[in-house]
Protein backbone atom coordinates (compact mmCIF):
# COMPACT_ATOMS: atom_id res chain seq x y z
CA UNK A 1 0.00 0.00 0.00
CA UNK A 2 3.07 2.19 0.80
CA UNK A 3 4.58 1.28 -2.26
CA UNK A 4 1.42 2.24 -4.12
CA UNK A 5 1.45 5.23 -2.89
CA UNK A 6 4.69 6.10 -3.47
CA UNK A 7 4.50 5.50 -6.94
CA UNK A 8 1.42 7.77 -7.16
CA UNK A 9 3.46 10.37 -5.66
CA UNK A 10 6.57 9.99 -8.33
CA UNK A 11 4.00 10.27 -10.86
CA UNK A 12 2.33 13.20 -9.68
CA UNK A 13 5.63 15.15 -9.60
CA UNK A 14 6.87 14.01 -12.71
CA UNK A 15 3.60 15.43 -14.44
CA UNK A 16 3.51 18.73 -12.22
CA UNK A 17 7.04 18.81 -13.47
CA UNK A 18 6.31 17.71 -17.16
CA UNK A 19 3.63 21.02 -17.13
CA UNK A 20 5.53 23.16 -15.07
CA UNK A 21 4.97 25.73 -17.09
CA UNK A 22 1.10 25.44 -16.72
CA UNK A 23 1.24 25.28 -13.45
CA UNK A 24 3.50 28.40 -13.25
CA UNK A 25 0.94 30.41 -15.41
CA UNK A 26 -1.47 29.70 -13.10
CA UNK A 27 0.39 30.64 -10.16
CA UNK A 28 0.98 33.80 -11.37
CA UNK A 29 -2.71 34.46 -12.52
CA UNK A 30 -3.67 33.80 -8.85
CA UNK A 31 -0.87 36.17 -7.23
CA UNK A 32 -1.56 39.25 -9.85
CA UNK A 33 -5.21 38.72 -9.10
CA UNK A 34 -4.87 38.76 -5.46
CA UNK A 35 -1.93 41.91 -5.55
CA UNK A 36 -4.77 43.91 -8.25
CA UNK A 37 -7.33 42.99 -5.46
CA UNK A 38 -5.39 44.81 -2.87
CA UNK A 39 -4.13 47.51 -4.71
CA UNK A 40 -7.51 48.47 -5.70
CA UNK A 41 -9.19 47.86 -2.24
CA UNK A 42 -6.63 50.05 -1.05
CA UNK A 43 -6.66 52.64 -3.55
CA UNK A 44 -10.63 53.13 -2.93
CA UNK A 45 -10.27 53.02 0.99
CA UNK A 46 -7.83 55.87 0.49
CA UNK A 47 -9.10 57.72 -1.11
CA UNK A 48 -12.36 57.30 1.01
CA UNK A 49 -10.31 58.50 3.50
CA UNK A 50 -8.94 61.13 1.87
CA UNK A 51 -12.35 62.66 0.67
CA UNK A 52 -14.03 62.32 4.29
CA UNK A 53 -11.04 64.05 5.88
CA UNK A 54 -11.16 67.24 3.31
CA UNK A 55 -14.91 67.14 3.74
CA UNK A 56 -13.81 67.48 7.77
CA UNK A 57 -11.01 70.17 7.65
CA UNK A 58 -13.14 72.44 5.42
CA UNK A 59 -16.62 71.40 6.55
CA UNK A 60 -18.38 70.67 3.53
CA UNK A 61 -22.53 71.08 3.74
CA UNK A 62 -24.94 68.86 4.40
CA UNK A 63 -27.64 70.41 3.20
CA UNK A 64 -28.07 72.41 -0.33
CA UNK A 65 -30.55 75.36 -0.40
CA UNK A 66 -31.61 76.69 -3.83
CA UNK A 67 -34.15 79.95 -3.99
CA UNK A 68 -35.14 82.49 -6.08
CA UNK A 69 -33.95 84.93 -3.17
CA UNK A 70 -34.06 84.92 0.44
CA UNK A 71 -32.90 87.31 3.44
CA UNK A 72 -30.59 86.75 5.97
CA UNK A 73 -33.66 86.36 8.40
CA UNK A 74 -34.06 82.49 6.66
CA UNK A 75 -30.65 81.92 8.18
CA UNK A 76 -31.93 82.71 11.58
CA UNK A 77 -34.71 80.95 11.30
CA UNK A 78 -33.24 77.45 9.57
CA UNK A 79 -30.36 77.87 12.63
CA UNK A 80 -33.20 77.48 15.09
CA UNK A 81 -34.30 73.77 13.45
CA UNK A 82 -33.02 70.62 16.10
CA UNK A 83 -29.84 70.13 14.58
CA UNK A 84 -28.87 72.22 12.12
CA UNK A 85 -25.49 74.07 13.73
CA UNK A 86 -24.69 76.82 11.13
CA UNK A 87 -26.62 78.37 8.00
CA UNK A 88 -24.40 80.20 5.72
CA UNK A 89 -26.23 82.36 2.43
CA UNK A 90 -24.33 82.99 -0.67
CA UNK A 91 -25.42 84.19 -4.17
CA UNK A 92 -24.94 81.78 -6.84
CA UNK A 93 -24.90 82.77 -10.70
CA UNK A 94 -23.28 82.41 -14.20
CA UNK A 95 -21.50 84.79 -16.37
CA UNK A 96 -19.34 84.38 -19.46
CA UNK A 97 -15.68 84.85 -19.27
CA UNK A 98 -14.18 87.09 -22.12
CA UNK A 99 -11.51 85.64 -24.16
CA UNK A 100 -9.69 87.02 -27.22
CA UNK A 101 -11.61 84.74 -29.58
CA UNK A 102 -15.32 86.20 -29.75
CA UNK A 103 -16.06 82.37 -31.04
CA UNK A 104 -14.72 80.57 -28.14
CA UNK A 105 -17.45 79.99 -25.70
CA UNK A 106 -16.25 80.04 -21.99
CA UNK A 107 -18.55 79.98 -18.83
CA UNK A 108 -18.04 80.14 -15.02
CA UNK A 109 -20.10 79.66 -11.57
CA UNK A 110 -19.98 82.87 -9.79
CA UNK A 111 -20.30 82.59 -6.68
CA UNK A 112 -19.85 85.24 -3.75
CA UNK A 113 -18.27 84.66 -0.23
CA UNK A 114 -17.28 87.28 2.80
CA UNK A 115 -14.75 84.99 4.50
CA UNK A 116 -16.20 84.54 7.31
CA UNK A 117 -18.16 81.84 6.02
CA UNK A 118 -18.19 78.66 8.48
CA UNK A 119 -19.39 76.13 5.87
CA UNK A 120 -17.96 75.27 2.11
CA UNK A 121 -15.12 77.53 3.00
CA UNK A 122 -12.78 78.13 0.47
CA UNK A 123 -8.85 76.94 0.48
CA UNK A 124 -6.77 79.74 -0.64
CA UNK A 125 -4.46 77.75 -2.90
CA UNK A 126 -1.73 80.45 -3.91
CA UNK A 127 -2.00 84.05 -4.04
CA UNK A 128 -3.43 86.54 -1.15
CA UNK A 129 -7.24 87.09 -0.38
CA UNK A 130 -9.18 89.79 -1.68
CA UNK A 131 -7.83 93.19 -0.25
CA UNK A 132 -10.42 95.44 -2.67
CA UNK A 133 -13.37 93.62 -2.60
CA UNK A 134 -14.57 96.08 -5.91
CA UNK A 135 -11.75 95.05 -8.53
CA UNK A 136 -10.62 91.78 -7.05
CA UNK A 137 -11.59 87.99 -7.18
CA UNK A 138 -10.50 84.91 -6.23
CA UNK A 139 -10.26 81.95 -9.10
CA UNK A 140 -10.68 78.37 -8.96
CA UNK A 141 -7.22 76.95 -9.36
CA UNK A 142 -7.92 74.53 -12.04
CA UNK A 143 -9.60 76.75 -14.08
CA UNK A 144 -6.76 79.39 -13.95
CA UNK A 145 -4.12 76.23 -14.51
CA UNK A 146 -6.01 75.46 -17.66
CA UNK A 147 -6.33 78.90 -19.26
CA UNK A 148 -2.49 79.54 -17.85
CA UNK A 149 -4.14 82.54 -15.66
CA UNK A 150 -2.08 83.47 -12.06
CA UNK A 151 -2.65 85.92 -9.82
CA UNK A 152 -2.44 89.38 -10.92
CA UNK A 153 -3.78 88.76 -13.92
CA UNK A 154 -6.57 90.81 -15.72
CA UNK A 155 -10.18 88.89 -16.37
CA UNK A 156 -13.50 90.32 -17.54
CA UNK A 157 -16.38 88.70 -16.84
CA UNK A 158 -19.60 89.37 -18.93
CA UNK A 159 -22.34 90.05 -16.18
CA UNK A 160 -25.77 90.31 -16.88
CA UNK A 161 -24.80 91.90 -20.35
CA UNK A 162 -22.01 93.80 -18.99
CA UNK A 163 -18.36 93.38 -19.25
CA UNK A 164 -16.44 94.00 -15.53
CA UNK A 165 -12.31 93.74 -15.60
CA UNK A 166 -11.54 91.88 -12.32
CA UNK A 167 -7.45 91.95 -11.09
CA UNK A 168 -7.13 87.93 -9.82
CA UNK A 169 -6.18 88.18 -6.31
CA UNK A 170 -5.81 84.40 -5.57
CA UNK A 171 -6.55 81.07 -7.32
CA UNK A 172 -8.51 78.82 -4.61
CA UNK A 173 -10.75 75.73 -4.23
CA UNK A 174 -13.57 74.57 -2.38
CA UNK A 175 -14.71 70.93 -1.35
CA UNK A 176 -18.10 71.80 -3.42
CA UNK A 177 -15.68 72.01 -6.19
CA UNK A 178 -13.78 68.76 -5.90
CA UNK A 179 -15.64 67.26 -9.40
CA UNK A 180 -16.46 70.62 -11.27
CA UNK A 181 -18.93 70.12 -13.91
CA UNK A 182 -21.37 72.88 -15.55
CA UNK A 183 -24.47 70.55 -15.54
CA UNK A 184 -25.89 67.04 -15.25
CA UNK A 185 -25.98 67.25 -19.42
CA UNK A 186 -21.93 67.93 -19.40
CA UNK A 187 -20.29 64.99 -16.65
CA UNK A 188 -17.11 65.40 -18.64
CA UNK A 189 -16.14 69.33 -18.73
CA UNK A 190 -13.26 70.58 -20.18
CA UNK A 191 -11.52 72.66 -17.48
CA UNK A 192 -10.39 75.68 -19.58
CA UNK A 193 -14.01 76.02 -20.89
CA UNK A 194 -15.81 76.09 -17.10
CA UNK A 195 -14.90 77.28 -14.05
CA UNK A 196 -15.41 79.17 -11.03
CA UNK A 197 -14.90 82.72 -9.43
CA UNK A 198 -15.38 83.94 -5.89
CA UNK A 199 -15.88 87.37 -5.20
CA UNK A 200 -16.77 89.65 -2.41
CA UNK A 201 -20.19 89.26 -1.48
CA UNK A 202 -21.49 92.94 -1.53
CA UNK A 203 -20.38 93.86 -4.84
CA UNK A 204 -22.13 90.74 -6.18
CA UNK A 205 -25.21 91.68 -4.62
CA UNK A 206 -25.04 95.18 -6.43
CA UNK A 207 -24.32 93.55 -9.60
CA UNK A 208 -27.06 91.09 -9.44
CA UNK A 209 -29.33 93.81 -7.99
CA UNK A 210 -30.12 91.53 -5.02
CA UNK A 211 -28.45 93.45 -2.28
CA UNK A 212 -28.96 91.90 1.07
CA UNK A 213 -30.31 88.85 -0.22
CA UNK A 214 -29.06 85.21 -1.11
CA UNK A 215 -30.49 82.55 -3.52
CA UNK A 216 -28.06 79.30 -2.16
CA UNK A 217 -27.88 78.54 1.44
CA UNK A 218 -25.95 75.39 3.04
CA UNK A 219 -26.19 73.94 6.18
CA UNK A 220 -23.86 72.28 8.31
CA UNK A 221 -26.11 69.74 10.42
CA UNK A 222 -24.77 67.70 13.27
CA UNK A 223 -23.58 64.12 11.79
CA UNK A 224 -24.37 62.24 15.24
CA UNK A 225 -28.08 62.69 14.94
CA UNK A 226 -28.45 60.93 11.72
CA UNK A 227 -28.77 56.82 12.21
CA UNK A 228 -26.39 55.17 10.18
CA UNK A 229 -28.58 52.73 9.20
CA UNK A 230 -31.57 55.02 8.07
CA UNK A 231 -29.86 58.15 6.57
CA UNK A 232 -31.41 58.40 4.22
CA UNK A 233 -34.98 58.36 5.77
CA UNK A 234 -33.75 60.68 7.70
CA UNK A 235 -32.51 62.76 5.99
CA UNK A 236 -35.48 63.06 3.70
CA UNK A 237 -37.31 64.20 7.26
CA UNK A 238 -35.06 66.81 7.47
CA UNK A 239 -35.78 67.78 4.56
CA UNK A 240 -39.44 68.12 4.54
CA UNK A 241 -38.69 71.07 8.16
CA UNK A 242 -36.77 72.98 5.89
CA UNK A 243 -39.04 72.94 3.01
CA UNK A 244 -42.08 75.39 5.04
CA UNK A 245 -38.94 77.70 6.06
CA UNK A 246 -38.68 78.78 2.59
CA UNK A 247 -41.90 78.92 1.13
CA UNK A 248 -42.31 82.39 -0.46
CA UNK A 249 -38.85 82.73 -1.28
CA UNK A 250 -39.62 80.68 -4.76
CA UNK A 251 -37.68 77.11 -4.00
CA UNK A 252 -35.69 75.88 -6.72
CA UNK A 253 -34.45 72.55 -5.43
CA UNK A 254 -33.56 71.57 -1.79
CA UNK A 255 -30.83 68.08 -0.94
CA UNK A 256 -29.11 66.32 0.96
CA UNK A 257 -25.15 66.32 0.07
CA UNK A 258 -25.80 62.75 -1.24
CA UNK A 259 -27.67 63.73 -4.08
CA UNK A 260 -25.24 67.17 -4.55
CA UNK A 261 -23.88 66.06 -8.23
CA UNK A 262 -20.24 66.60 -7.88
CA UNK A 263 -19.74 64.82 -4.79
CA UNK A 264 -22.14 62.15 -6.22
CA UNK A 265 -19.72 61.37 -9.12
CA UNK A 266 -16.51 61.09 -6.94
CA UNK A 267 -18.41 59.18 -5.18
CA UNK A 268 -19.29 56.76 -7.37
CA UNK A 269 -16.14 56.55 -9.05
CA UNK A 270 -14.83 55.18 -5.46
CA UNK A 271 -17.82 52.59 -5.46
CA UNK A 272 -16.48 51.61 -8.36
CA UNK A 273 -13.09 51.06 -7.52
CA UNK A 274 -14.31 48.80 -5.39
CA UNK A 275 -16.75 46.99 -7.72
CA UNK A 276 -13.51 46.24 -10.19
CA UNK A 277 -11.91 44.33 -6.75
CA UNK A 278 -14.63 42.35 -6.28
CA UNK A 279 -14.74 41.35 -9.78
CA UNK A 280 -11.46 40.77 -9.97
Amino acid sequence: MVKSRKILNKRLYRMIWSTRGQYGAILVTIILGILIYIAMTMAANNLRTTLDTYYEEYNFADFFLEVNQAGPSVLTDLEKLEGVTRADGFLSSSASFVTEDPDERVNVLLRSFTGKEQVNRLILLEGREIRDPYKEVMVFKPFADARGLQTGDIITLQINGTPVEFVIAGLAASPEFIYLMESIDSLITDPAKYGAVFMDQELMQGLLGMKGSYNYIVLDYEESRIPPDQEEAFTDQVLEEIEPLLEGFGIQRIYHRRDQLRNLMIDQEIQGLKTMSSSV
